[in-house]
């Protein structure tokens, strides 16, 4: 079974728990940027068309449907000037690879992750054969 790696056992029921040690992965702590706001707040938009004047405009593309939802990037454009003022991309999905792929033969990398999206597997396995050639 490819996900003897993962840290889960399974009761007499066959519903799935962390193994005991094994830390909650909803209670991770994500470092915050340091001197970049969390989002593109109002009162900074006033601020560059203040500066940039009135063609600014805060553009949102969320989700990046071509990704399978999980890629979002938003901006403040000037429009007139064709300028991306400011910039900031938004990636929520995990799959794990990095926790099944613990321990095992790095060449399975290129069959494990190429079936974990029915879309994009071949994008998956190239990247995975590529990357054990980088190593």
């Amino acid at each position: 079974m490819c996900f003897k790696n993962l840290p889960i056992d399974f009761d007499a029921n066959g519903k799935a728990f962390l193994k005991d040690g094994a830390a909650n992965p909803y209670s991770t702590a994500v470092a915050e940027p340091i001197g970049i706001p969390k989002q593109l707040d109002p009162e900074r938009i006033k601020e560059l068309v203040k500066k940039n004047g009135h063609d600014v405009k805060d553009v949102d593309f969320d989700p990046v449907t071509r990704v399978a939802g999980a890629l979002a990037f938003h901006t403040v454009t000037d429009v007139k000037a064709r300028k991306v003022l400011e910039a900031r991309s938004v990636a929520t999905l995990f799959r794990g690879y990095e926790v099944i792929m613990i321990g095992r033969d790095p060449r399975d990398a290129i069959y494990i992750t190429s079936r974990a999206c029915g879309v994009c597997g071949g994008v998956h396995s190239t990247c995975s054969a590529l990357a054990i050639e980088m190593a």
